[in-house]
């Protein structure tokens, strides 16, 4: 009996599969949402809000007086779901024929790598949908495969501008930059969330912008003003007013042979410099195949890098045939969630 890859291990696969890239544009997971390696199979975020007042002067030989700091702590924890799949080599019949006859086995281990490497892109896809419903909701909801459940990332009461910001930028009395200006400030004075750097938004919500006689009148007057402003414009219009750069994103996954958009096409997210502060991450944990990878007399990875993602060869004899099975325990998390703001426009 042939044995089928003897050279392709477990690690080769797992170290191949880590350094697969994003897709270019699943900005949630790479930039706002960055990944994180967590060795648990928990996530867990635990949110301390301080609320810092100004210290008071006092008279000499007076005691100081109490300081008056109002601090929350909330834990959010529970196991990772897990995700990934897995795919024979297609053709395989003609790929183990030359094998048979003498070949080498570096079709079909080329063929496993690709597999792995699909697998890994349909990971990322999943967790880039997973992100955009968690930005417009604060919840990732799941249902598939028989996994029902609603992960939500509370903030914390009072001191957040609320989820049901809505905006009409549709009409002629439209006031998209009004809007913008009062939730920022809102979020900024009321709730003490940084300065928003970075804007996303679909590029039919960045439309309406351009055409919004807010904006317009902002550079042009009189009957001969356009109808509409550039995006350049529009930004050089939110600079001037302070507010973050909007940018498009209209990222698509395909699910279930339909694509969907990753973040709802009516929603606008306001959110700080991701260089300079991130609401959330990406955390990766460690799967059940990494914790089998780690231990034993020859261990396929040094435990430090168990959690991430996960490919394992998988051979079987009835039929003979050679499987790559990509896995993750990978979620989406807030870890700041009153630091940006999601708002509904029509």
């Amino acid at each position: 009996m042939i044995e089928l890859l003897p050279n392709l291990t477990d690690d080769s696969l797992t170290y191949f599969v880590r350094q697969v890239p994003n897709r270019a544009d699943f900005r949630l997971t790479s930039q706002v949402l960055p990944p994180e390696a967590i060795d648990s199979p928990k996530y867990r975020i635990a949110n301390v809000d301080v609320t810092v007042e100004a210290a008071k002067y006092r008279v000499h030989n007076a005691p100081a007086p109490y300081s008056n700091i109002d601090a929350t702590r909330s834990v959010t924890e529970g196991y990772f779901p897990p995700l990934g799949g897995k795919e024979p080599v297609e053709e395989f019949e003609m790929l183990l024929q030359p094998i048979i006859n003498g070949a080498n086995q570096n079709a079909l281990e080329a063929a496993a790598f690709d597999k792995a490497k699909t697998q890994t892109d349909a990971i990322w896809a999943r967790l880039e949908l997973a992100a955009g419903s968690l930005l417009a909701t604060r919840k990732v909801e799941i249902s598939e495969n028989g996994v029902i459940q609603s992960i939500g990332f509370d903030k914390v009461g009072g001191k957040t501008i609320a989820d049901d910001v809505t905006g009409a930028w549709s009409g002629a009395s439209a006031k998209p930059l009004t809007d913008e200006q009062n939730w920022v400030r809102a979020a900024r004075t009321v709730y003490g969330a940084p300065a928003p750097g970075l804007v996303l938004a679909s590029s039919e919500i960045i439309a309406k912008l351009c055409a919004s006689k807010e904006y317009v009148a902002q550079l042009y007057s009189g009957s001969g003003a356009p109808t509409a402003i550039s995006p350049t414009q529009l930004n050089q219009v939110r600079l001037q007013w302070g507010l973050a750069p909007i940018e498009a994103y209209d990222a698509q996954v395909k699910v279930d042979g339909e694509y969907v958009r990753t973040l709802p096409a009516d929603r606008l997210i306001i959110l700080p410099a991701p260089a300079a502060e991130s609401v959330g991450r990406t955390q990766f944990g460690t799967t059940a195949e990494a914790m089998v990878m780690a231990t034993g007399s020859n261990p396929g990875i040094v435990a430090s890098e168990a959690p991430g993602i996960v490919s394992t060869k998988l051979v079987e004899q009835d039929p003979p045939r050679v499987l790559t099975r990509t896995v993750a325990a990978a979620l989406p998390v807030l870890t700041a969630p009153g630091h940006y703001v999601t708002a509904k426009i029509s």
